[in-house]
């Protein structure tokens, strides 16, 4: 469509994942949503501070991107209290915690495992290959 170098070929990494699975690479690329999607996958449920400091990214940076991942149904919210007392306001405090989909869970071992031999130049190719595509 846009002649971009890869358009007769799909980059090595996503030929080895199930083809169920690859819009799902595409949505955990970007390197910040790797990071999330992997601590997800090992330390859930987290909610938003937990995950901003645990990956060293701001707080907004974050949310906008777990907003991503649901939309693509790789994470999904739930709501708890986060402490039984009351807040300072008199109201209990809820919290949204983060966790991964079922589907998630299954697939991004193997997502991670394929990536994580991909070199950041590779990482790019994959992106501008994705942008290119649509």
């Amino acid at each position: 469509m846009y002649g971009y170098k890869y358009k007769d070929r799909r980059p090595e990494v996503i030929s080895l994942i199930p083809e169920e699975a690859r819009e799902m690479t595409y949505n955990v690329l970007p390197p910040i949503r790797f990071k999330i999607v992997n601590l997800l996958l090992k330390e859930a449920p987290l909610y938003i501070a937990q995950i901003a400091e645990k990956i060293g990214e701001e707080r907004r940076l974050v949310s906008y991107h777990l907003t991503s991942l649901s939309k693509a149904g790789i994470v999904e919210a739930e709501w708890k209290l986060e402490n039984p007392k009351k807040s300072s306001k008199g109201a209990p405090k809820a919290v949204k915690y983060y966790k991964l989909t079922d589907k998630a869970e299954s697939v991004i071992p193997l997502i991670i495992n394929q990536l994580s031999n991909l070199s950041p130049s590779g990482i790019i190719d994959e992106l501008k290959y994705k942008r290119k595509i649509e």
